[in-house]
Order: C-alpha cells, then sequence, then structure tokens
C-alpha cells in the first residue's frame, strides 16, 4: 500500500509532451539514496508515468475520459484499477492515514521526528506560498524560462523556471489532460498534504497558467534540499500498446490492498 501511495504522490510532479517521451529526474540533495528518474507519456487523452527509484517501482496510467487511474507496482508485480467510484475510498483512506500518521507522530523517536520535519519543510517549500517573478529570459535545460521564487523572511523556500507552453511544443489539449491527473492526485491525497503542511489551494492557483515548469529547487534553512529537472525530451510516436497492462501480474481491487494493509500494520 505505502509503495502504492508513493507513486500516486510523485507523478504530480512530471511534465509531459503529446508524443513524447520525457525523463525527469527528481531528488534529494541530503540523501543520496532519495531519488527517482520518471519517464513519462502523453497521447489522446491518456499518461503514463513510469517511475524507477530506489524506493519505488511502478507505473501509473490514467485515462481523461473515465478518470480511471491503473497503479502498476512493479516490486511486488501487481496491478490497481482504481476507478471514479474507487477514488472516494482512497480519498477516505487518505483521511485515515493522515490521522494516523498524527498519532504515530507523538510518540516518535528523535530521528523519526527529524525525518518527518524534513518532510514538512520541504512539503511547505514546494505547496505553499505564492512565488514572484525575479528574472526573465534565463536559459534553464535547453528552454528560455522566467525564473520564480518564494522567501520566507528573506530567506529563500523554493525556485521554479517556467517556459510559455509554447515553446515545449505541447498542445493544450494535452496540457489539459496532464492538468487534470495534477489536480486529482492532489485531491486525492489532500489530507496527507495537508497533515505535512501542505496548501494544495495555493499550489493549484498557481500552477493553473499557461506556463510550464521545467526545472525547480525547494530550499530549507535556506539551502538546496532537493530538486526537480528535465533530462531528455524525445519527439517521435509513441510505441504501439504504450499504455498496455504488463503481463502476468496479479490484479487487485483498492478494497483489497486497503484491508491486507489494515492487516500487515495492525
Amino acid at each position: 500500500m505505502k509503495n502504492i501511495f508513493l507513486l500516486l504522490l510523485m507523478v504530480w510532479a512530471a511534465p509531459v509532451w503529446a508524443g513524447t517521451e520525457l525523463l525527469v529526474r527528481l531528488e534529494s540533495t541530503s540523501d543520496a539514496h532519495s531519488w527517482a528518474n520518471l519517464d513519462a507519456f502523453v497521447e489522446n487523452g491518456k499518461v503514463r508515468v513510469n517511475v524507477n527509484g530506489p524506493w519505488s517501482r511502478g507505473s501509473l496510467i490514467y485515462d481523461e475520459k473515465t478518470s480511471q487511474i491503473t497503479l502498476v507496482d512493479d516490486l511486488n508485480k501487481i496491478i490497481v484499477p482504481v476507478s471514479a467510484a474507487d477514488q472516494t475510498v482512497l480519498k477516505m483512506t487518505s483521511y485515515l492515514v493522515a490521522g494516523k500518521l498524527r498519532g504515530q507522530m507523538e510518540g516518535a523517536n528523535d530521528a523519526v521526528k527529524l525525518a518527518y520535519q524534513l518532510v514538512r519543510d520541504n512539503a511547505e517549500a514546494l505547496f505553499n506560498g505564492n512565488s514572484a517573478q525575479t528574472q526573465k529570459d534565463v536559459k534553464m535545460d535547453g528552454f528560455l524560462c522566467d525564473l520564480y521564487e518564494m522567501q520566507t523572511n528573506g530567506v529563500k523556500n523554493r525556485q521554479v523556471w517556467m517556459t510559455p507552453l509554447k515553446a515545449t511544443g505541447m498542445a493544450s489539449g494535452d496540457y489539459d489532460t496532464m492538468w487534470s491527473l495534477t489536480r486529482l492526485v492532489v485531491d486525492l491525497f489532500g489530507e496527507e498534504l495537508s497533515q505535512v503542511g501542505a496548501d494544495t489551494t495555493v499550489f493549484l492557483q498557481g500552477y493553473s497558467n499557461l506556463q510550464f515548469p521545467v526545472h525547480a529547487a525547494l530550499y530549507v534553512n535556506g539551502k538546496i534540499s532537493s530538486r526537480l529537472k528535465l533530462i531528455k525530451i524525445r519527439h517521435r510516436n509513441l510505441p504501439t500498446g504504450n499504455f498496455n497492462l504488463p503481463a502476468g501480474y496479479q490484479t487487485f481491487t483498492l478494497l483489497g490492498i486497503i484491508q491486507q494493509d489494515i492487516k500487515i500494520n495492525s
């Protein structure tokens, strides 16, 4: 269940171009083992994001027409379809997990509390506050960008390099598909994100425009703690069957996964 949650939470950051493969890297500067490569595709109202990292390996497939998300967990070789109806259950689970997390932190040791605080600091740096434009026409990852920064009491929290949508070559319809997935993931895990100090309302309002993030850096106590960067873009016809599910995996219902996780942790 935790691996499934991790797959979902990582996907919001992966920008995607129609008919194009895009490789994005998420990494922490404080932990060499905290990173993930996201290989992403979008085509005809569908999105696929493949996640590969030390903590999570799998895929998320999204169909905008049906609002269905299908999770593929390569570590455990399972497939979990999450229909629009199931997403209500997932939101409730997120609410319960957030409450459980609050209780666990009260009795945690100092090391766990320190790690939790680092998560909070990064979440607040990523989601909270309104960024101000500080530079125009800056080259970043091969794009001409505007730089937006957010500070608290003179201390830098976030930098985001944004390029106009037309510079990416992505059609507006495909942008809408990816933005639809972003809104859905943030909505599904709103309670958990709020628990770690994230203001998702401000985040969604701030990034719902026709500029696209190609590089981002988060700061904790004035030092870079993590970054997202564009590694590679390949404009090409996507392979036939790119959105197909792998053979030989077990299919579980969302309710079955939740019940199994409850048994393991009870």
